[in-house]
């Protein structure tokens, strides 16, 4: 019943984005108004009048009944004030450049209330239909293994960081800044939190949603890595353990997937939020999968999906594949699954069209990402060896042997056995996809946790031998992670296939601490703004501007005054026009990159200007200074003693031009 109403609403959404950005960009003002007020008319007819032609009475009325009966009159409320509260406001978001007003802007607000009222009394039915059968989840803190173990990553965290001597940046540091910055503002100014919380969906690549938990525990406790490392545990992947010990319903199973997956933990300890992701994921794959058909836990699950992509936005993947594999499930088993797949769906798409719409429009369709991230993009062979350095080959050839056993025994019952197939081919599926955009960084391999910890568990539990079996890979697992060995500094330098998990996750020390605290040090105390033409895992801006903290853990992050950051990925980031505001500049020689030099050009080409004497280099003078860094890197400053001028740096855009031409 409640289907058509959404319908409706949805395509009155969709056709207002339409025809507002269309009249928008046509420049048509005056008729866009008195159009979008015409169809806002229509759809508030049709949403009124139109159910009785086709069901001879409103399914909007039966379905505020029984919501009302199951949720109960305070909820109703609840949903109502929040409709009230947000609906005004639900048809701009994400829509900056348009202005709603008159009349249009009237029936705009009454439709968004509408459907944010019908929203969030689904959204309340799907809680409190649940709500009772939540309790496994929650008793598994009060099991004291579990406890234990809990406390047990948290000190292991503790003690990862307290003997590391490790600089964090990029993407690994990149919402440890954001969550520091919004730790100023949670409680002196908390209405400008949830505001620049709400604007970020719409307006950044990394918006602050997964900084929002760890930034209120920094409020508190301080900005420092430990703070923020500890924060990621237990915000994000505590919940993940919990559902995994609650599913797995035996703590023995339980510890055979926690210690057959090393690399979520190590992950969450190197301070990488997407971990909360892999939580949100495995509760939409374990209530689809696993849980019999049940309207309210349906509609929750495609809610946890779209939630998914508001977390991070590379999730899409995983959604993608779960919409296409969902529906492909249900039509294979038909009967409840049918329905399962249609208000798993309907969870999925009614926030997204409702609230998130503009987010999806602009900021997951409205950018080639696959050109963007071009340089990033490594050959197949590569996404094989890091998907196999954090898994290994052994735990993979177990969960395929698994699924093929089942095939071929005809053992299993076929439900059971759909369920394994759409594990494994959602998860290769998931593989090509992203593949076919970009090499998958570590992070991007949380994308596959869940399914391989669903997998786990059915294995574990299908027999005493599966059990011995995977329990003595569970062993292997985590003792691969700690044998010695040379670590990789980039994805091209992954040399084989690993058997086991071969990353390191034993403390990491770097060589040249000292070295790079005094640089950070030097730098800090320059007058003016400095940029870095370095752009590797031995020296870039960030490393610089977060030293201090990194080697401190307790020491809080705070934003950098004075390191003015230039573009270092051509496609990405663009050409480096405000080099020439900078008073100082830090080169690395030999020339430093992380990507094929062709791909860092706005880096690669004024860095070897300066260290070659080009006419660029002539308004500055190399200080009487050098810093040593670690595989033979030493780093010069710059200082600037006159303006370039515009023949100097008309130099410095045509040597990019043309090496991106000889690149090409």
């Amino acid at each position: 019943m409640t289907i058509p109403i959404f319908a409706f609403f949805s395509a009155y959404f969709v056709y207002f984005r339409l025809f507002a950005l269309g009249f928008f960009h046509l420049g048509l003002d005056m008729p866009r108004m008195w159009l979008v007020a015409a169809l806002s008319l229509f759809t508030s007819l049709a949403a009124s009048f139109a159910p009785y032609l086709f069901f001879k009475k409103n399914p909007a009325a039966d379905f505020l009944k029984a919501a009302s009966k199951k949720t109960g009159k305070r909820q109703m409320a609840a949903a109502a004030a929040l409709a009230g509260l947000c609906g005004p406001h639900l048809p701009a978001l994400g829509l900056d450049e348009i202005e709603i007003g008159g009349i249009s802007g009237f029936f705009l607000s009454v439709s968004g209330i509408c459907a944010g009222f019908v929203f969030f009394a689904l959204l309340f039915w799907g809680i409190c239909g649940i709500w009772e059968k939540t309790k496994p989840f929650w008793a598994v803190f009060r099991d004291w293994k579990f406890v234990a173990f809990v406390l047990g990553a948290n000190l292991a965290v503790f003690l990862y960081l307290a003997l590391s001597k490790q600089v964090y940046f990029w993407d690994n540091a990149g919402y440890w800044e954001s969550a520091a910055g919004m730790s100023e503002i949670v409680f002196s100014d908390p209405g400008r939190f949830f505001k620049n919380l709400v604007d970020s969906v719409f307006a950044s690549d990394y918006n602050l949603v997964p900084a929002a938990l760890p930034a209120i525990a920094m409020a508190v406790f301080g900005a420092g890595r430990l703070v923020f490392a500890l924060s990621v545990l237990n915000f994000y992947f505590v919940p993940f353990l919990a559902f995994v010990r609650a599913a797995a319903k035996d703590f023995a199973v339980f510890s055979i997937v926690a210690l057959c997956l090393p690399m979520a933990f190590y992950l969450t300890a190197l301070g990488f939020l997407d971990v909360g992701g892999a939580f949100l994921s495995l509760v939409a794959l374990y209530i689809f999968i696993f849980r019999k058909t049940d309207p309210p836990a349906d509609f929750l699950c495609g809610a946890a999906l779209c939630l998914l992509l508001i977390f991070r936005r590379w999730y899409i993947f995983f959604a993608a594949a779960f919409v296409l594999c969902a529906v492909a499930y249900a039509l294979a088993l038909r009967g409840d699954k049918i329905k399962k797949c249609v208000f798993s769906l309907l969870g999925f798409f009614a926030p997204s069209f409702v609230f998130f719409q503009g987010y999806f429009t602009k900021r997951l369709l409205g950018e080639n990402y696959a050109d963007i991230y071009s340089a990033y993009k490594f050959p197949l062979e590569t996404d094989v060896k890091i998907f196999l350095r954090y898994f290994g080959i052994l735990p993979v050839l177990a969960l395929a042997g698994y699924a093929i056993y089942g095939i071929a025994s005809k053992k299993q019952k076929k439900e059971e056995l759909a369920n394994t197939v759409f594990l494994h081919i959602f998860s290769v599926a998931v593989f090509f996809g992203f593949t076919a955009v970009q090499t998958h960084g570590q992070q991007h391999l949380l994308l596959y946790v869940p399914a391989f910890a669903l997998l786990l568990i059915k294995l574990a539990k299908s027999s005493k031998r599966a059990k011995a079996i995977l329990s003595a890979v569970a062993v292997c697992c985590t003792a691969g992670i700690f044998l010695p060995g040379a670590q990789p500094q980039s994805l091209g330098e992954i040399a084989s296939y690993a058997i086991l998990p071969s990353f390191g996750a034993y403390p990491v020390v770097r060589e040249d601490a000292r070295e790079l605290a005094r640089l950070a040090e030097y730098v800090k105390n320059l007058d003016g703004d400095v940029a870095v033409l370095a752009s590797s895992f031995v020296l870039n801006a960030d490393i610089i501007a977060k030293t201090e903290a990194s080697l401190n853990i307790l020491e809080p992050l705070k934003k950098s005054k004075n390191i003015a950051y230039l573009p270092e990925v051509d496609k990405r980031d663009g050409k480096p026009y405000n080099i020439v505001y900078v008073s100082y500049i830090v080169v690395a020689l030999p020339i430093q990159t992380h990507l094929d030099p062709n791909e860092q050009l706005a880096v690669a080409v004024p860095a070897s200007m300066l260290a070659s004497g080009a006419a660029f280099s002539s308004a500055f003078e190399k200080m009487d200074v050098s810093f040593a860094l670690k595989d033979g890197v030493e780093a010069h400053i710059y200082r600037r003693v006159r303006p370039n001028t515009e023949e100097e740096m008309e130099e410095v855009w045509e040597a990019i031009d043309m090496g991106r031409q000889g690149g090409g």
